[in-house]
């Protein structure tokens, strides 16, 4: 129910039945439903918590003269109970700054800002001056006369302060320490891996319950451990620790990825849908856990797709010798993208999720004696990719692309005295030198899995193909007699 309707303010209202007041501020970029939502509503209407929750329509950070009317209306509605307060990020500095207006008893601030007042920030250069302000504008914040400042200092609030922030965040830390600095009262509290968003609308409305119940004992102890339980439980921030996680400790973090707590939930598909989870493959074969790369890379084709893939490969393998034993081999680069044929742009690309994508066929590479065979897979057979496929730039033609071993389990992709490359937009770039970019590794997928058998080219994309790649080899050193343009022979043209 909306309670108090301004021009930059709105005020919604849920009578429930907890012996204190919610009072909720939202974060940025939620003004176009500031009529229809607000923030903890679903957590609020299924624990039936009596709530007054503001939103505004604008990135003004509530600096209105409206607020008066909000404070005036929690007033109102608190009678002899007590007030918490709840934000997170443009909310949080909210919560925090008008906790004194509001006569909060408790405030819970989620990486709040403390100002975007350029003189009141501290900053060492004007560099990092123009960042902020290019950072502010994307979010549609531009400097204003209500901001000069807007910092938040002691005489701005009051009750028991509790500010909770990922200290990883580098922003929200610097913020958190301004407003430690200025309102020495407050308790800050680490959320390890959670983010810049801590709460999200998936949060189990018992963790915010017990937040807010947490928040008003006298021992900080209580609150600490309810927040660690939060962090440990719930799925989503578990998912970002294991994001963090996948550089430092892919093999611990594929175990916990497909542990039950995380597959169970409804937003594991998400996780397991990014590059990220590439990523991590990718991680664990350069770390030599070459089965569990596989044993995980099966795991997420079966829950994404439903295909079947059987791991070839033994732990210690490196990427040549996988290429090396006949086995046909995806290439994954350190962007977790694999190599593959663009049917539509005829060109070949590196993306995530190649599977079961008509416009994208996976490419598979293997090595006979000394050469390096790579084919376009489908399931209507293998092609060789045409020599113009790889890219401008590249002469494919006249220097064969050579795979050759970086370090134990590494490869590159070597034609003439330059390297491919993935780029991180997906692009296929020819480089000098030595990069991260340029080092692959082999993924096998022998004959028949379900994971090369996912896709297939039509009759048309075949011919067309074909006639790509004799096209190339004619023109590369065409035959007496013969003409250098095969597509006549196909459709009886004749000029």
């Amino acid at each position: 129910m909306i309670i108090f309707t301004g021009r930059q303010i709105i005020a919604h209202s849920h009578e429930g039945a907890t012996d204190y007041l919610l009072v909720s501020f939202s974060q940025l970029n939620n003004d176009q439903h500031w009529d229809r939502h607000y923030f903890l509503q679903p957590q609020v209407e299924q624990g039936n918590i009596s709530c007054i929750g503001v939103m505004t329509n604008e990135t003004g950070f509530y600096l209105s003269p409206e607020m008066a009317d909000v404070a005036r209306l929690v007033e109102e509605a608190r009678g002899d109970r007590p007030v918490i307060v709840f934000g997170q990020s443009m909310g949080g500095y909210a919560a925090l700054k008008f906790s004194k207006a509001l006569r909060a008893n408790y405030v819970l601030s989620f990486s709040p800002y403390f100002s975007v007042d350029t003189d009141e920030l501290e900053l060492p250069s004007e560099r990092e001056r123009r960042i902020l302000a290019h950072y502010m504008a994307q979010h549609g914040a531009v400097m204003r006369p209500e901001f000069k400042g807007m910092g938040i200092r002691s005489g701005d609030v009051s009750g028991r302060l509790a500010l909770v922030l990922d200290p990883g965040i580098k922003v929200d830390d610097y913020d958190a320490k301004l407003i430690k600095k200025h309102v020495p009262e407050t308790e800050v509290f680490s959320a390890w891996h959670a983010g810049h968003v801590i709460y999200d609308a998936t949060w189990d409305t018992g963790m915010v319950l017990a937040l807010l119940q947490a928040i008003k004992s006298p021992d900080r102890g209580e609150f600490l451990a309810t927040l660690t339980r939060l962090r440990r439980t719930h799925p989503i921030l578990i998912l970002r620790s294991l994001h963090k996680a996948v550089n430092r400790k892919p093999f611990l973090a594929s175990r916990a990825f497909r542990s039950k707590r995380v597959t169970s939930h409804e937003l594991a598909h998400n996780f397991a849908s990014s590059p990220t989870n590439m990523r991590l493959i990718y991680a664990l074969i350069v770390r030599g856990h070459r089965v569990e790369a596989e044993r995980h890379f099966a795991f997420t084709m079966k829950q994404l797709f439903g295909l079947q893939h059987k791991a070839v490969a033994n732990d210690g393998e490196t990427s040549l010798a996988a290429l090396q034993n006949g086995n046909r081999c995806l290439l994954l680069s350190p962007h977790g993208t694999f190599l593959a044929y663009d049917v539509e742009r005829r060109l070949i690309r590196l993306e995530p999720f190649i599977f079961k994508n008509k416009a994208l066929l996976p490419i598979v590479a293997r090595i006979e004696g000394d050469v390096a065979i790579f084919s376009i897979s489908s399931e209507t057979g293998d092609l060789p990719p045409p020599a113009s496929a790889w890219g401008a730039g590249s002469d494919v033609a006249r220097h064969p692309i050579r795979i050759l071993p970086y370090g134990d389990h590494q490869i590159v992709l070597q034609s003439g005295d330059r390297h491919f490359a993935a780029t991180g937009h997906g692009e296929l770039a020819i480089t000098e030198g030595s990069a991260t970019e340029q080092r692959f590794v082999a993924v096998p997928a022998e004959t028949g899995s379900g994971v090369l058998k996912a896709s297939s080219l039509n009759w048309f994309e075949r011919t067309t193909l074909a006639q790509e790649v004799a096209s190339v080899e004619v023109a590369a050193t065409p035959p007496r007699g013969t003409s250098a343009r095969p597509w006549r022979r196909w459709f009886g043209r004749s000029g």
